[in-house]
Formats: C-alpha cells, sequence, structure tokens
C-alpha cells in the first residue's frame, strides 16, 4: 500500500512539474508604441514581470533602436526589429523640435506643422511590417499564446494576427484614459458633465456650467481631430480588410488602463477594462557610488530632481539659463537629467545627468521636490513615493496630469509660457516649505500602495488569465458591436420623434375634424333658432 502511495504521489509531483513547465514556457508577444521613451518602458515593465514568471517574451521594435536598445535589453526578451525608411537620427530631431516647442508654448503649431511628415512615417512603418512577408510569417509561425500591444501602436498588426492565427490580444493604454476617445473608439462609458477631456482640456472633475459646456466642446473636437489625423492609416486598414479603423481594438480581449483612481478621477469602466496605474513604479535600488555621495553631501537641505523625461532631447540656450538661474538660488542640490550639457552657467549645486535612475533617487529620503514635464511614468513613481512635485507640462496628456496634481495637492503648476527663474524658484520653495505638501504626496502614496499585487503583477495576472482561458469574450460589451447611431440611441430617438410627430398630425387632423364639425353643428343650431 505503501507503495503505491509513493507511485501515486510521484504521477502527482510530475504532471504538476509537467503542468507548470507548459504555463512557464508560454510565448508572448509584446507591442510597444515607440522602440525607446515613456511607452517602451510601460511595456517592458510587463515584459520584465512575465520573464520573471517564466514566460518567453518577444518584442516587436523599430530597427532604428537596434543599437540603442540591445545594450541595455533584459534577458530573456528576444527583440524582433522591423526596418524603417527614417533614421534616428531623424526621430531625435523630431524630438528636440517638439521639446524646445513644447517649452515655449508652441507644441499644438509644431505638431500641426509636421503632422503630415510624422503620418507619413507612421505609415510607411506600417507598410514595413505588413508587406515584410518573411517577417510576417515568422510572427505567424512562433506559437504565440497572446500579444499586448501599446494602444498608440496604430498598425493593424494585431488585429490581423487575431484574424488569421486567432491570436488574443491585450491593448494597453500608457496613459490615462481618454474620455471621449475612448468612447467613440471603444465604447467606454463617457459623461463629459464629470469627465474632463484630456489632450486639449484641462478641467477637474467637478465642473460648473461653462466648464461642462467647454468640456464637451473640446470633446468634440478632439474626436474630430482625431478622425482627420488617423485619415491616413484609413487605406491601410481597408486594404487589410479591417472593417474599422476609428474602432481599432474592438476585438481585444482585455484593456489594461494605466490609471489609479487615489489620483486619477473616478469615472466607469467595462468588465474588460482593467487598472493598472503605475506599471513602472517598484521598490527602489541603492544609488551608485557617486550619486548616493552627492545626494548625502546635500546635508539638511536635501536634493530637487529635474527631469523633462526620457523624449526631452534638447534645450535651447535663453531655456537653458532659466532654468540654471531658478535652481542656482535654491539651497538644495539638484540632479538635472537633460541629454548633453546646457548650454548656460551652472552653479555647483547642479548637476546634470544624460540618464538618471529615477524611481531609485525619488525613493531617496533627501529628495524633497520633483521638477516634472508631468510624463505619466514619472509622475506615477513620485506618486508611489511620495514626493510632492513643480508641474511644468508641456505637451499631450501632462496638462491633465498636472491638473490632477494640483487638485490632489501633491503639487503645484507653473505656466511654461510665462515661466521665469523667479516663478519656478518660488513653486519650489512653496512645495518643500509648505508641508501640505509632503503631507497630502505620502497619504495618496499610501492609497496607491494598498493592494496586495502591485501594478505589473496585475498587468501580467491578466495576461496569464487570456493564455489559461484562449479569450475573455465573457467580458465583452455587446457595445462594441453598435456603430455610434445605435450607440446613442439616435435611430430609436429618431423613431420615437417620428412617432410622437405623427401622432401630433394625427391628432391635429383630428381635432380639426372635431372642431368643424361642432362648428356645424352650432351653425344649424343658430339657424334652427333663427327661423
Amino acid at each position: 500500500m505503501a507503495h503505491n502511495f509513493t507511485q501515486c504521489l510521484l504521477v502527482f509531483i510530475v504532471w504538476n512539474i509537467l503542468y507548470l513547465q507548459t504555463i512557464s514556457t508560454s510565448n508572448i508577444l509584446v507591442v510597444p508604441m515607440e522602440s525607446d521613451g515613456s511607452h517602451y518602458f510601460v511595456m517592458k515593465s510587463i515584459a520584465d514581470e512575465l520573464v520573471s514568471r517564466g514566460h518567453h517574451v518577444t518584442m516587436l521594435l523599430n530597427g532604428i533602436y537596434k543599437d540603442k536598445v540591445t545594450a541595455k535589453s533584459s534577458p530573456g526578451i528576444q527583440m524582433e526589429f522591423f526596418k524603417s525608411n527614417f533614421t534616428l537620427q531623424d526621430h531625435e530631431d523630431f524630438l528636440t523640435g517638439m521639446t524646445n516647442a513644447g517649452l515655449r508654448g508652441e507644441y499644438f503649431s509644431y505638431f500641426m506643422e509636421n503632422l503630415d511628415e510624422f503620418m507619413a512615417r507612421t505609415v510607411a512603418d506600417c507598410h514595413n511590417i505588413l508587406y515584410d512577408v518573411a517577417f510576417m510569417s515568422r510572427l505567424k509561425n512562433s506559437n504565440f499564446q497572446v500579444a499586448l500591444v501599446d494602444f498608440g501602436f496604430e498598425c493593424p498588426l494585431l488585429q490581423l494576427l487575431k484574424r488569421d492565427i486567432g491570436l488574443p490580444y491585450i491593448a494597453v493604454s500608457a496613459l490615462l484614459a481618454l474620455p471621449s476617445y475612448m468612447m467613440i473608439s471603444n465604447r467606454k462609458p463617457y459623461n463629459p458633465a464629470y469627465m474632463p477631456e484630456l489632450m486639449i482640456g484641462s478641467f477637474d472633475h467637478k465642473m460648473f456650467f461653462y466648464d461642462r459646456l467647454i468640456n464637451t466642446l473640446l470633446g468634440l473636437l478632439l474626436n474630430i481631430m482625431t478622425v482627420a489625423i488617423d485619415h491616413p492609416l484609413e487605406e491601410t486598414f481597408s486594404q487589410f480588410g479591417i472593417p474599422n479603423e476609428l474602432l481599432r481594438h474592438a476585438d481585444a480581449d482585455l484593456w489594461l488602463m494605466n490609471t489609479h483612481f487615489a489620483f486619477d478621477f473616478p469615472r466607469p469602466f467595462l468588465p474588460n477594462s482593467k487598472p493598472v496605474g503605475g506599471l513602472t513604479t517598484q521598490p527602489a535600488k541603492s544609488l551608485t557610488k557617486d550619486l548616493e555621495e552627492f545626494v548625502h553631501s546635500s546635508g539638511e537641505h536635501g536634493v530637487v530632481l529635474f527631469s523633462m523625461g526620457s523624449y526631452a532631447k534638447g534645450v535651447n540656450a535663453d531655456i537653458a539659463a532659466m532654468f540654471a538661474g531658478a535652481f542656482a538660488q535654491i539651497p538644495e542640490k539638484v540632479i538635472w537629467k537633460l541629454n548633453g550639457q546646457p548650454s548656460a552657467t551652472l552653479s555647483d549645486n547642479i548637476k546634470v545627468m544624460d540618464w538618471v535612475p529615477q524611481n531609485d533617487l525619488l525613493a531617496h529620503s533627501q529628495v524633497k521636490a520633483f521638477v516634472t514635464h508631468c510624463g505619466m511614468n514619472g509622475v506615477w513613481e513620485a506618486v508611489y513615493h511620495g514626493v510632492p512635485m513643480v508641474a511644468i507640462p508641456l505637451f499631450g496628456d501632462q496638462p491633465d496630469n498636472a491638473q490632477r496634481i494640483e487638485s490632489r495637492g501633491i503639487g503645484v503648476r507653473v505656466d511654461v509660457t510665462t515661466l521665469t527663474s523667479d516663478l519656478l524658484t518660488q513653486a519650489i520653495r512653496i512645495v518643500i516649505d509648505e508641508p501640505s505638501y509632503k503631507t497630502n504626496a505620502k497619504k495618496l502614496s499610501a492609497l496607491f500602495r494598498d493592494t496586495p499585487r502591485t501594478p505589473v503583477q496585475q498587468a501580467a495576472d491578466w495576461s496569464e488569465y487570456i493564455i489559461r482561458h484562449g479569450d475573455a469574450r465573457h467580458l465583452r460589451s455587446a457595445a462594441l458591436d453598435l456603430n455610434l447611431i445605435q450607440y446613442f440611441l439616435l435611430d430609436v430617438l429618431l423613431c420615437l420623434c417620428l412617432g410622437v410627430l405623427m401622432f401630433s398630425i394625427i391628432m391635429f387632423c383630428f381635432c380639426r375634424i372635431c372642431f368643424k364639425g361642432c362648428s356645424k353643428v352650432c351653425a344649424r343650431g343658430t339657424k334652427v333658432k333663427t327661423q
């Protein structure tokens, strides 16, 4: 009997080992919007977590970043590079122009001037993927169990893979949810009365009549702009038989939303949308010796961290001088993340670095404030570590992130178009010297951390959920099968309006007939009495 028990135990152990190996060797495709910068880091954080669980991960990246990405790639992540008609320098020049335009408050005009070129690159890169027969064949034959794609990746690659080989995929939003656009493109619930518009608006979620009016109009404008901007992609979608370019991720099995309602404003989501805000946050690692020494040398005053993000590729002389002048006026040490040395005279308290371990620095007790352009990853890391912020938004979702920083009382917002050295100095002093900002930041950090699973663990959990079950159709809303006329019940309203109109006409005719009949009867009665 003991022998039989031993055999059963061995069979059970072997079966479990084989089962776990089957789960741990799943092949997963990860597609970031960009092959560098904040969107890349969001997707890479999920990829790293999946690799740590034993999965094989392949990342699809732009070939112009091959040398740069390979040098800092994580073990266990395989790279697939697609060809590009453009060079890394082309991209760097665009980002440099975008950064300086944003710092001058001229981002929108810069973007519109370069829109045709930007969309031409997007379409060209997409065609380089879809028309490369060998490349597409390799992807289709890689036996992927699930794919994760950045929502900003506009090429219909994942839609094609789902249609042709049945590959389930998860859409990942690296930004906060864009209310009206998410309703248009994915039928997520939307109400402009309390959902402030992103990208071209900057409202709190508590709005007066005028704010609600403007917010509604901005939502309409944003979607008109989106349709106009995405127009060059329509032909690509139609060429490959993707029926609706605007409703581009209707077939996504799940949505991972980079939001958390400790920081973002509350709003409803559909069951297939999972909030996993703060995907790049993590416990701090030790700083390098020279960086630790610089931070420690700040003494009782501490350190201010200044970063304009991974996309900031250059700052012109006047703006650099303005920042340098502000930092020269404060007693704190300053770590300035910037690619290349600024063309300005720097005081002794400033250390310029082309790369910083931002998450690890923000966790350091000596860091008193974070001067930021309000990129989503940096904001989440500051929230995670409870660091108050000076918000200098430039473009995109940054003004909206700045609004939330201000609304939550964890920082102050300054306008880049009117910014001076004195105003920046004043803002830094406010967030450091006024205790409420640190108190609020620590409270928000506690709310954000109070969860049994970290954001990146949740993202990996849901990826494995799709691997186990093959899809998540039971979470998919039927709203995704409706066009906008059906979704907004415009056909029903038209039918009701026609019904009311027909009823009104019938009643009018009936009353008119009755009135005429009564008039004739009355006329006859009057005539009889007269006789």
